[in-house]
């Protein structure tokens, strides 16, 4: 004889198991049949990316998954900002697996992707968004500088991330309404100016991320008249060994100014330096031999700006 045992669940899913009992002169013999319970796979869904952060107007596209569904499968796509209780309906029920996402407001957002297959099992999966606006400053190496000496505007953003940002950079006059352009949105994050007509700019400088989104920053920087010097000696007319006392007066530049003197004899075409560094613009020269000497100044200023006095000429005697 050959038994069969059939089990079915409330589903509907049948199962079972065979065994061969007795033979010719079979008088009862006992067999055990064990019907195996089945496995059973239930709707799971998920999500990607499950959590991302970007920047504020920038797309993130979200796909749904399934796995053990029975016959087709619908997605429900929703979004819940972190400060409201309502939540909005991105797509209903359709076969599409994906949607576009942009986060048009700062903070966090929850998407939220419903799975349904076609005999009514559903399963949930959310995804965290997480929007951030950028912001722009911007610095110079010398918010006063020299006229004709280069100083460098330097721009920074405050979300670092695959977006490429350009900028643009521009200059007016204060009181002007016209700005000039010195560089037209480029990938350059420091740009060089060199301003020669004394007075205080305004410094514009936009910048745009790869979604479009501009922000822009100003700061403003002086530009003080070119540095002039000129030198004295009192007296003029020394001894050896006796002091005269050097002046060196300096008019414009920018900040501290630092004085370096040089003397040569003349005759011998050697010029030496003394006194360098000198943040005094008072100090004194002596010679222990007779003759006379030329003697000049350089004053500099903290932008690196120079300007070398003519030679005046002490005595020795």
């Amino acid at each position: 004889y050959q038994i069969r045992v059939s089990a079915k669940d409330k589903n509907g899913l049948t199962i079972g198991n065979t065994a061969d009992v007795g033979g010719v002169g079979y008088e009862g013999e006992v067999k055990t049949l064990k019907v195996q319970k089945p496995v059973v796979h239930t709707l799971t869904s998920s999500v990607y990316p499950t959590s991302t952060r970007i920047v504020k107007g920038k797309d993130v596209k979200i796909t749904a998954y399934s796995q053990y569904a029975t016959g087709d499968v619908k997605y429900q796509f929703t979004v819940k900002h972190s400060s409201s209780s309502e939540e909005t309906i991105l797509q209903d029920f359709d076969s599409n697996d994906q949607i576009i996402f942009n986060g048009e407001q700062e903070g966090t957002y929850y998407i939220t992707v419903t799975v349904k297959d076609s005999v009514g099992h559903t399963s949930t999966s959310t995804a965290t968004i997480s929007v951030t606006d950028y912001a722009l400053s911007i610095s110079s190496n010398y918010p006063e500088v020299t006229s004709g000496r280069d100083f460098h505007i330097s721009a920074n953003v405050s979300y670092s991330d695959e977006n490429v940002y350009r900028f643009k950079y521009e200059y007016r006059l204060k009181g002007s309404s016209t700005w000039k352009t010195v560089s037209d949105f480029t990938e350059e994050r420091v740009q060089r100016f060199n301003l020669y007509t004394t007075g205080v700019y305004d410094i514009k400088v936009t910048a745009q991320n790869s979604e479009g989104i501009e922000k822009t920053a100003t700061m403003s920087v002086k530009v003080n008249e070119k540095l002039n010097s000129f030198i004295s000696a009192m007296p003029s007319h020394i001894t050896v060994n006796s002091d005269t006392v050097l002046i060196c007066t300096a008019t414009g530049g920018t900040g501290n100014i630092t004085y370096e003197y040089e003397y040569c004899l003349t005759g011998t075409g050697e010029w030496h330096k003394f006194s360098t560094d000198n943040t005094s613009s008072v100090t004194t020269f002596s010679a222990d031999t007779a003759g006379v000497y030329k003697i000049r100044a350089t004053a500099k200023d903290i932008t690196g700006a120079s300007k070398r006095t003519e030679q005046i000429k002490v005595y020795v005697k």
